[in-house]
């Protein structure tokens, strides 16, 4: 039981510090993208409310895993986070860059967005001919106008934004390490739920799928494969850990707890997942509608019959006291319905 709960507490570290280090990087493409929509360029306040939000919702997030020892696990979890950030400054400030296209058009947008170029108003100008005569043949990085202009600019607002605070370009290589990290994170959290009682294997399953080739091999590079390679990988860890079926036993487990019962198939399962519960409304005091019919119509549009069907089975197994009231007298009224 002692070595479930710490598999159980490891699990929800690993999910708050991936999600941390993604509102931070969320956080930050957000500000900007406002500030340029507004007109104003890329500036250092969107660094700091960006970074001020993402510890507020890290503090928020362990206050909901952890609400009895709170404040050691937030000052834990911000541990993890100062040693994941140092890390990847470090190497970060310390490479450069060599690769073609991280030199030509990627650091050639940081620049320029660095300098005040707002993509939302204004669209760079092919070379005249002029122009590159007096070149005598040297290569001029703007004619990438074209790319710059057109590509996708979110990795880029990231990297000028750092650039502008500390006026070091290479320093913007640190967010191939943060989502590689997060992406770690996540797909360890998940490698937890699925394999609560081998720890080393769910580790090492994460490690590889974060590592892949591409993220790697372009780590201390502007390429964006990797950042790509890792986004993906904590959508698919996020879609594993917090699943559909998951939410419906938190909030069971939820409805449970509000009538005073011992929900022992809900404590098995993460914190995170009976946080959810707290999304869906329930009936409060004096309320006409019974509150287990409407949730059982709720949770059938939302998975299906037959899957919501499935868990009244398993939970109906741990015998009739552990099944919510409500489910045992209005269940057969939403039995004929289809599956989504």
């Amino acid at each position: 039981m002692n070595e479930s709960t710490n598999m159980n507490k490891l699990g929800n570290y690993s999910f708050i510090l991936g999600i941390a280090l993604i509102l931070f990087l969320a956080f930050m493409l957000f500000f900007t993208s406002v500030l340029l929509l507004c007109g104003i360029p890329i500036t250092g306040i969107s660094l700091w409310l960006s970074l001020a939000l993402g510890l507020l919702s890290m503090w928020g997030m362990t206050r909901s895993f952890f609400p009895a020892r709170t404040v050691a696990a937030f000052l834990s979890t911000l541990a993890g986070l100062a040693l994941v950030l140092g890390i990847s400054l470090y190497v970060s400030a310390h490479t450069y860059d060599l690769s073609w296209d991280g030199q030509t058009y990627h650091q050639e947008a940081i620049i320029l967005l660095k300098d005040g170029w707002n993509p939302v108003y204004e669209q760079l100008e092919a070379p005249t001919d002029a122009e590159l005569a007096k070149l005598q043949g040297r290569e001029l990085l703007t004619v990438f106008e074209l790319w710059i202009n057109h590509y996708s600019k979110g990795s880029w607002l990231l990297d000028s934004l750092l650039y502008k605070v500390t006026d070091q370009i290479e320093v913007s290589k640190i967010f191939n390490f943060i989502l590689l990290f997060a992406s770690f994170f996540l797909s360890a959290a998940a490698m937890l739920t699925a394999f609560p009682a081998k720890p080393k294997r769910a580790v090492i399953l994460s490690l590889l799928l974060a590592c892949n080739p591409v993220v790697v091999t372009q780590l201390i590079t502007f390429y964006i494969d990797g950042q790509l390679a890792s986004l993906i990988l904590c959508i698919c860890a996020l879609g594993y850990t917090v699943s559909p079926v998951d939410a419906c036993r938190a909030l069971l487990g939820a409805h449970s707890a509000r009538r005073g019962e011992i929900y022992r198939p809900c404590l098995r399962r993460p914190a995170r997942l009976r946080a959810a519960a707290a999304l869906f409304p329930l009936r409060q005091r004096g309320a006409v509608e019974k509150p287990a019919c409407r949730i059982h119509g709720q949770l059938a549009h939302l998975c299906g019959a037959r899957r919501l069907q499935s868990i009244r089975n398993e939970y109906a197994d741990e015998g009739p006291s552990v099944l919510p009231a409500g489910w045992r007298k209005c269940g057969r009224h939403h039995e004929n319905q289809q599956p989504v």
